[in-house]
């Protein structure tokens, strides 16, 4: 499609700190087919493994709108995880699957899920890390600034709740990052600031 797309923006209310999962995501896809009920689109994309991803995908197809799931196949193997759960009910909903590898691609296989519905379309995390590179010059500042090396230091996020919310994982992630032989650097999630202030583990 070319030209511009009218796009609708969908303002929910803050729901309760002790919302659950569940009523997250009925929550959710109620106000979600709403919108697909006012404005149907030709086709409903869904990006990750979020719980707002899995409502869009419930909503689209209870309209029997075509879906799209960004990022489909990947896999942890790990039921604890409620991401896991999200990427497989979207993956066995989409009507075409864009997978980053061919690894996920097999997943889907493996799951079968007919191999029309796959397209190996790359990494979008990847892409959109290139496009946000600083240029060179500021790459170096930023080095400098961190008191690291190119190569000489390790990258590390923690956001997932079953590390950043248990308090003894957490811990040990800590540990583990002050023992390894080189510097890391590790932009903090605000969850996670606010669990590691919150237990004291600085």
């Amino acid at each position: 499609m070319t030209g511009d797309l009218p796009a609708t923006r969908i303002q929910l209310g803050p729901l309760p700190r002790d919302t659950t999962r569940g009523q997250q995501l009925g929550h959710l896809t109620r106000e979600i087919a709403t919108v697909l009920r006012e404005h149907p689109p030709e086709m409903v994309i869904v990006h990750g493994d979020t719980t707002s991803a899995l409502a869009g995908a419930l909503a689209a197809n209870a309209a029997v709108i075509p879906l799209v799931h960004v990022e489909a196949g990947l896999r942890s193997f790990d039921r604890a995880m409620p991401e896991e759960h999200n990427r497989v009910l979207i993956d066995h909903l989409a009507d075409l699957c864009c997978a980053p590898t061919t690894t996920a691609a097999d997943n889907l296989r493996a799951e079968r899920i007919p191999t029309e519905r796959i397209v190996i379309t790359g990494n979008t995390i990847v892409e959109a890390a290139r496009q946000a590179l600083p240029a060179p010059r500021r790459q170096d500042e930023i080095l400098e600034q961190l008191g690291v090396t190119t190569q000489r230091y390790i990258l590390a996020t923690v956001h997932r709740p079953e590390n950043a919310d248990n308090p003894a994982v957490m811990e040990q992630l800590l540990v583990q990052f002050t023992n390894l032989p080189v510097p890391v650097v590790l932009p903090l999630h605000p969850r996670t600031r606010k669990q590691i202030q919150d237990h004291g583990l600085y």
